[in-house]
């Protein structure tokens, strides 16, 4: 594994574009080659901005029936280990933000996106699968309609389906399967399927939270108590710029049905209705998390030593009890409802069968799980780093605006966003200055489903009150 960490440690060995008429270089021209990973996307993209003085556009032509490959070498800080990126076959389906500077100059870029989406556009499946589960699945049609030379990473699900794609794109189906699907080794229901610069992963969010982080990433240089802070087994990165992008949204947590929901079976051929309730807290235990303790309380107030109370979102809050009249989020289980078909025959032969699509096990678990992951996030920019990958966990410490005029150390950081965070997107972006000199920098964006200590509340001590 290259430790790689800084901006310069980069050669782009190849890129490539390529139709029916030849193959060129792109390198003498390129300005900003920009490729995006993400979570929630099959795919990846990229945008490449070109400029150049032959008129290329016109010249080549470029049509959109274009393809671009691109090979990127990263050497590690001991110059020792090297570190190949060899981002998917890139197909180009859009020309935009054409400009022409001067009679000799213009600026343009490219849209692309990977050869396995264009693939899933090209193609539908009309199948039928039975007695299979839903990794086997994904796995035969990655195999026999998705065009892709890299590797297939999944993680095994439990129980058998059997079903009939009905003339739906790969993708499409897969995405289908990713929401009924349940891991074998837990309950986890947070299925994805997305791409990486090593292949496509089908894997659950609660398998990703299971792992330790390799790195932690700082805005400033950490030279503080080794036992304030991990030991680093890979190396520190540090950020250039670190952004809130969202701490919290209660009202769309509860509109979503984040901490509470109710899900409604009815089979239309007995005409019954079962209700099914979830519970946000009571599910907490079930999964693994990026911290130990969840974003909200799972009680009204809990009484911690020294007076410190943690505080549940939930009204009415007195500060003054210890324990608070009211119901919790979890309670409402009305904020969000859900109806859901379930009747004999639908899926299999009757209820509780083998074939049986267990929605009440899913369907609510899943939409707090994601949602969860969009209560706290963060975007970093550092410097483009070969090893860190979509899915790993890595350690941010986020200074505290509180200061440590006071001489403790502890201050020094922001209790509650600092911790383990789940990189969910990443944007690699490669340039190229007026010298020829190549550059790399990341945007990593980080999400988090739980805290590493309490969220607290201290009630402010009141005037004239001694300590």
């Amino acid at each position: 594994m290259s430790n790689q960490l800084t901006v310069g440690d980069i050669n782009i060995d190849k890129m490539n574009i390529e139709c029916a008429a030849g193959k060129w270089s792109l390198i003498p021209h390129f300005e900003e080659l920009n490729i995006y990973e993400d979570l929630f996307e099959n795919t990846m993209t990229a945008h490449l901005t070109l400029q150049e003085g032959i008129n290329i556009p016109s010249k080549f032509p470029i049509q959109g029936e274009e393809t671009v490959d691109v090979s990127i070498r990263l050497t590690g800080v001991d110059d020792t280990e090297v570190s190949i990126l060899n981002p998917p076959l890139f197909h180009v389906y859009n020309l935009s933000d054409r400009f022409i500077r001067s009679p000799k100059s213009q600026r343009f870029s490219l849209d692309l996106v990977s050869e396995q989406y264009m693939s899933s556009l090209h193609t539908k499946i009309s199948k039928s699968y039975s007695d299979m589960t839903a990794d086997k699945i994904v796995g035969d049609i990655w195999s026999n309609y998705l065009d892709d030379d890299k590797d297939l990473y999944m993680e095994e699900t439990k129980n058998s389906e059997q079903v009939i794609i009905p003339n739906w794109h790969p993708h499409q189906a897969i995405n289908w399967l990713a929401k009924r699907s349940q891991s074998e080794d837990n309950t986890a229901t947070s299925f994805l399927y997305y791409e990486t610069m090593d292949g496509s992963h089908f894997r659950s969010l609660n398998n990703m939270a299971e792992s330790e982080p390799l790195i932690t990433i700082a805005k400033q240089e950490i030279t503080d108590d080794p036992d304030k802070i991990e030991a680093l087994s890979v190396g520190l990165i540090k950020a250039d710029h670190i952004i809130h992008m969202n701490l919290f949204d209660k009202v769309q947590n509860i509109k979503q049905g984040q901490y509470s929901s109710k899900l409604l079976t009815h089979d239309i051929v007995k005409k019954k209705i079962h209700q099914h309730d979830f519970n946000g807290h009571a599910d907490w235990m079930w999964n693994n998390h990026t911290g130990t303790y969840p974003l909200i309380a799972d009680s009204p107030t809990e009484l911690q030593a020294g007076n410190t109370y943690r505080v549940s979102l939930a009204p009415p809050f007195n500060p003054d009890l210890a324990v608070t009249e009211g119901r919790q989020l979890s309670d409402y289980t009305d904020s969000h409802v859900e109806f859901y078909p379930k009747h004999d025959k639908m899926y299999a032969k009757n209820a509780g069968h083998e074939h049986d699509n267990k929605v009440e096990e899913w369907k609510l678990r899943r939409s707090s799980h994601l949602q969860v992951y969009d209560s706290v996030r963060m975007d970093v920019y550092c410097a483009g780093v070969s090893f860190i990958r979509l899915g790993m966990t890595v350690k941010l410490i986020v200074p505290s605006t509180e200061g440590t005029s006071d001489g403790k150390r502890e201050n020094a950081f922001d209790k509650h966003l600092t911790g383990t965070y789940l990189i969910t997107s990443i944007k690699h972006t490669f340039t190229q200055g007026e010298s020829g000199n190549f550059g790399y920098k990341m945007l990593l964006e980080l999400s988090k489903d739980g805290l590493e200590q309490m969220a607290s509340y201290r009630m402010p001590r009141k005037q004239g009150a001694s300590k």
